[in-house]
């Protein structure tokens, strides 16, 4: 059965961020993913993580020149539109921002299960075989083994 996931988050840029996406999704072993076209954040760290470990993706661009603040919304409907065709789930890495917000919202009411991911602990809850030790709810993102 194939892993299909739209992948949304945070434009921040950091290393505990990134960490967490490339951790979260060696754990949930996509084989396609659905993609924003930030170049820092989630996406960026999303799209690194999948050229380096052989997976297909599908980058999303936002018209940001002919939509303007409709264009994110109006990107995150094609991104949940991909998915629903694909039968994705979303994993979601909130970190305050209304883009991310609205792509949940959206991928909620298209009937795709959403996985929001603030803590290492949340990826494993999900994804981990009984070998990896829990991260527990006070850590932060681990480094994949």
């Amino acid at each position: 059965m194939s892993r299909v996931f739209v992948v949304t988050g945070s434009r921040e840029n950091g290393h505990l961020l990134m960490d967490l996406v490339c951790y979260t999704l060696s754990l949930a072993e996509p084989d396609f993913l659905i993609l924003g076209d930030c170049p820092t954040g989630v996406d960026a760290f999303a799209l690194a993580w999948a050229c380096c470990n052989d997976v297909k993706r599908k980058r999303h661009i936002a018209d940001w020149r002919g939509l303007r603040k409709k264009a994110g919304p109006v990107r995150n409907g094609e991104m949940v539109a991909h998915g629903v065709l694909l039968g994705a789930e979303v994993i979601a890495f909130p970190r305050g921002g209304p883009g991310t917000a609205d792509c949940m919202k959206q991928a909620r009411a298209a009937g795709l299960p959403v996985h929001v991911i603030r803590w290492a602990a949340d990826a494993e809850r999900l994804w981990a075989p009984a070998s990896v030790p829990p991260a527990g709810p006070s850590r932060g993102p681990r480094r994949a083994p």
